[in-house]
């Protein structure tokens, strides 16, 4: 005979699911998974341990059992164990715990040890300082890193130079392309939307879950339908119009859906993408795995060329945002390629290139206030 289960039996919501986690940790552990929720996501080993002053070796066992009870996952990455939450969700809850007080002097505290890494130049933003103790009770470091951070960016950012640029792509630089076969343009709205699922499931769910396994899936089965009957798949967007293989495409029915890849496009700072034929597994992992993870802040000039070097990218192509200066001629513009480094240069040309075999990042210090640039 099946009995009701008692009242307060299963857990009510995720939020009560991770606070009992929680609590399975001793004291040094849930102390050690605040400062870890404080810091943020894509925490090294080494950061933590240096944070926080406990052995390395303590923060290794805290690590082993906080995966074990599905808190965090852990990936080794060069030369330092990184340290991920399972989920952005599991990370709000675990610094939703930490009372006022507590996270004040939480943000102190790694504020300070940044700020002895910013002074040695091991970090290289002011911004992350300023983060920090905007969240302290030390408002007078925060105003010092944020003027500190303002000056910087307004030595590397010319806003009055940024108008004359454009994103977009000039008309001498649209290539003749084989066009898609008439039979293969109703798959399209297909493959955008296993794309932006599969992408939304990385953002969602651990590396190794089946929900990425089975999206990426179903994104290698709608890529490879339409490079049956054609050499290769360019997906790229100008002006807010989708273009396939050079093609302006009528989005009104999936309008909605041709918006997300866009903006997915321009938050990456790519121009289009271009799948050939014989694309593998693999590599269609490798960028769907970037494209769900990736900070815009870690993007620099010639990222996803390099990217694609690093990962192989034989039948992938990742063509790049890249900027050109508008000719301003008899009262209307005109465009030209950018051809020399303008004066005011870094924030402007570090998405300069397209590329075909593209990672490493380095922190454009502007990206933070010339987001203009990037629409």
């Amino acid at each position: 005979m099946i009995e009701p289960l008692e009242e307060g039996y299963l857990p009510r919501s995720l939020e009560e699911i991770v606070m009992q986690k929680i609590a399975a940790l001793d004291q040094e552990g849930r102390a050690l998974l605040e400062r870890a929720s404080t810091l943020g996501d894509d925490l090294s080993v080494s950061v933590l341990a240096g944070s926080s002053e406990v052995d390395e070796s303590r923060v290794l066992e805290f690590l082993d059992r906080a995966e074990a009870l599905g808190l965090v996952s852990l990936d080794f990455q060069i030369n330092d164990e990184i340290m991920r939450f399972l989920s952005k969700r599991v990370l709000e809850i675990s610094y939703g715990t930490i009372d006022g007080d507590r996270r004040q002097a939480l943000h102190e505290e790694v504020g300070q040890y940044q700020e002895s890494l910013y002074e040695r130049r091991l970090l290289p933003s002011a911004s992350l300082l300023a983060y920090h103790f905007k969240r302290s009770a030390n408002q007078e470091k925060a105003r010092r890193y944020e003027q500190i951070q303002l000056t910087f960016d307004e030595t590397v950012f010319d806003a009055k130079e940024a108008v004359d640029f454009t994103g977009e792509l000039l008309a001498e630089e649209l290539e003749a392309e084989r066009k898609l076969e008439p039979q293969s343009i109703p798959r399209v709205p297909y493959v955008l939307r296993t794309f932006m699922s599969a992408v939304r499931n990385i953002q969602l769910y651990p590396p190794d879950s089946r929900p990425i396994a089975e999206a990426l899936r179903e994104v290698r089965q709608a890529v490879e339908a339409i490079l049956e009957k054609n050499e290769h798949l360019h997906l790229s967007h100008a002006q807010r119009f989708l273009l396939v293989n050079g093609q302006r495409l009528d989005v009104s029915r999936y309008s909605m859906l041709a918006g997300s890849f866009f903006e997915l496009l321009t938050r990456c700072e790519l121009q289009g993408i271009v799948f050939r034929r014989g694309v593998t597994p693999d590599e269609l992992r490798a960028l769907l795995m970037a494209l769900g993870k990736l900070r815009p802040e870690t993007i620099d000039q010639g990222f996803w060329r390099n990217f694609s070097l690093e990962h192989g990218l034989r039948h992938i192509e990742l063509r790049q945002v890249r900027y050109s200066r508008l000719r301003r001629k008899k009262g209307r513009a005109a465009v030209r390629p950018l051809r020399a480094r303008p004066r005011t240069p870094s924030c402007i040309l570090w998405t300069a290139s397209r590329s075909r075999a593209p990672s490493s990042s380095c922190i454009p210090p502007c990206r933070e206030s010339c987001g203009i640039i990037s629409r």
